[in-house]
């Protein structure tokens, strides 16, 4: 009859609880992140001046109000038809909460490159407008920051509105960024008024995918 070693019970037991232990650290870490968010108040139509090429001087939109956990992913961004490679986005991982007061785990893209030239940012206000809030270097122009970077300016704790692409028909918007116009459509797909409802409805319901945004405010600290 084969016979556990006390050893390696003992390191199993060790093991499980050191596990737990992360886990519950975890939860904790998420949960002091996101108690400076007041349930209801994530979701509020913002007043903008866009920092993407624009011949309007003040923009209507609408912003998430989120906490950054520090942590910069590296997430495929496909064609929602089609299930293409698209580019490669960088996102970054965010806590809030919804109306009801529930914890909401969201991911914003930060930097979008395409697979026809995987330099070039898509995107490059997005780090730009970030970098000078946050008195951080900023990259070349136009170029790829590292997912390193991008942590030093998404630091763990910081707290941000981010302005999702919620309407890829507004003139106002895309007439000059009608390449990102085309590219985000394809992300979505069908998908854009799910999307839409899940945000309109105070963050109710689910959302999992990353958001393509539009614009980005820093509030402290």
């Amino acid at each position: 009859m084969f016979r556990f070693k006390p050893a390696l019970i003992f390191v199993a037991i060790v093991t499980l609880l050191w596990g737990g232990f992360e886990y519950w650290q975890s939860i904790r870490d998420i949960q002091e992140l996101a108690s400076s968010i007041v349930p209801g108040s994530a979701v509020s139509n913002v007043g903008f001046q866009p920092s993407f090429p624009s011949s309007f001087v003040q923009l209507e939109g609408t912003g998430i109000l989120a906490v950054s956990t520090g942590e910069i992913s590296e997430f495929e961004f496909l064609n929602a038809n089609s299930g293409e490679t698209i580019g490669k986005a960088s996102v970054l991982d965010a806590v809030t909460k919804n109306a009801e007061g529930k914890i909401k785990r969201m991911s914003f893209v930060l930097q979008l490159s395409l697979t026809t030239n995987p330099q070039r940012n898509l995107i490059p206000w997005i780090t730009a407008k970030a970098s000078q809030l946050r008195a951080r270097p900023n990259s070349e122009s136009g170029k790829i920051m590292t997912n390193d970077q991008l942590a030093q300016i998404f630091s763990k704790g910081s707290k941000w509105i981010f302005i999702p692409v919620l309407d890829l028909d507004s003139g106002e918007i895309w007439e000059s960024l009608p390449e990102y116009q085309f590219y985000a459509r394809s992300y979505y797909g069908e998908k854009l008024t799910e999307f839409r409802d899940f945000v309109e409805s105070g963050l109710s319901g689910s959302w999992q995918r990353p958001i393509p945004l539009l614009d980005i405010f820093y509030l402290f600290p």
